[in-house]
């Protein structure tokens, strides 16, 4: 089910395929996903998944972070109540987000480990 946190990234993604000047199915070829696909993320109705994100940005060729425009805290609150409401709230959050996601998973986990360890080296300070 989807949630307005959904609805407002499918409202950005519209805007800026639109800016684009891009057809629905010239971005869905773009970003491997069938029209109707892109059109159920484009009306809010089906959650893109961060890779996803990433693939739009890019074919649309700005920052992932675009796509979040206008996105509160109170809308990630509902998207994600699991989240600290304050790190989201941080300009490098989104950002932090993305380049996370554009890595392959064994330098995911590399770069998981080594911020556990920051920590706990911080901790014991």
């Amino acid at each position: 089910m989807s949630q307005p946190i959904d609805q407002r990234i499918g409202q950005n993604l519209v805007r800026w395929r639109q800016m684009a000047a891009m057809t629905q199915q010239e971005l869905a070829r773009l970003v491997r996903v069938d029209v109707q696909q892109l059109a159920k993320f484009e009306a809010g109705r089906e959650r893109v998944t961060p890779g996803q994100l990433l693939d739009l940005a890019r074919a649309l060729n700005i920052p992932v972070a675009n796509l979040f425009d206008g996105v509160t805290s109170q809308l990630f609150d509902q998207a994600l109540p699991q989240l600290d409401r304050h790190f989201l709230e941080q300009p490098e959050a989104l950002e932090l987000l993305g380049y996370y996601f554009m890595q392959p998973p064994a330098a995911r986990r590399a770069h998981l480990a080594y911020l556990k360890e920051l920590s706990n080296w911080q901790n014991t300070k």
